[in-house]
């Protein structure tokens, strides 16, 4: 009897030994994978993956590395429990490579957070920026109005929305039908998005950016822009770029 003890005991040691020897059996699946609506989009952003704050993914879940430049993120700027991005100054931003085509229809859809009804400037929480001018852009203005914009060879076109919501978690988006017709001649439509599609600027957009710009960001980091103020902030805890013009939102 004390034999099969002692056979018993010297199993259950060999057994915890294993457990210590590979630790990946304890903490193999930990971490957070894409999110159920990442298959629609072209490039998407929530800062939850396992692979770090920093990282995007493609519709195939494929992991994306971007360049964090004074960009704070963290759980403490995200919607429940989930990490967000904490902006409070220009210059802070989150760069990833490609993605962005101004000839071919796009849409950008944000998660964000405004602190205060009152900022002191107009933050840039997403930029595409291609040379001097040229560039995609949204921005919170002052009195909370949201505004969408395409700057193209000195050309501006902004689609504005009326003041969203504050202290609360929003939807908004900015899109764009492309402009393949000849530049010039302004055959391209974009708007904006806070609760529905706002403002409908028909044939607005007259000339393509000088090229397809290299990179865009979540926040700021060559356009003119403001601190949201001194005690003022925009959160984000999602974005997403997806095909097509006015297309629906992912999550």
């Amino acid at each position: 009897m004390k034999k099969l003890i002692l056979s018993i005991l010297f199993i259950l040691c060999l057994s915890f030994q294993a457990s210590a020897w590979n630790p990946m059996v304890v903490v193999s699946g930990s971490g957070s994978d894409c999110p159920s609506w990442a298959g629609d989009v072209v490039i998407g952003w929530t800062g939850d993956l396992k692979e770090g704050t920093n990282y995007a993914f493609d519709s195939s879940c494929t992991p994306i590395a971007g360049t964090n430049s004074s960009l704070t993120i963290g759980t403490a700027y995200g919607e429940s429990g989930s990490n967000g991005a904490h902006i409070t100054d220009a210059d802070q931003y989150l760069e990833f490579t490609g993605y962005i085509d101004d000839t071919s229809a796009q849409t950008i859809w944000m998660r964000i957070y405004v602190s205060d009804a009152v900022l002191d400037g107009e933050p840039t929480i997403f930029e595409a920026y291609v040379a001097g001018t040229d560039l995609i852009k949204i921005a919170v203005q002052t009195n909370l109005i949201v505004k969408g914009a395409t700057i193209a060879q000195g050309n501006t076109a902004d689609a504005r929305e009326g003041a969203v919501a504050n202290g609360s978690w929003i939807d908004i988006a900015y899109s764009w039908a492309g402009n393949n017709a000849g530049e010039g001649t302004p055959t391209g439509d974009h708007d904006i998005y806070y609760t529905a599609w706002k403002d409908s600027d028909a044939d607005e957009l007259g000339y393509a950016l000088s090229s397809t710009p290299a990179t865009f960001m979540i926040g700021e980091e060559l356009t003119t822009a403001a601190s949201p103020g001194d005690t003022e902030y925009i959160n984000i805890t999602q974005m997403a770029i997806l095909s097509g013009y006015k297309t629906a939102k992912p999550w």
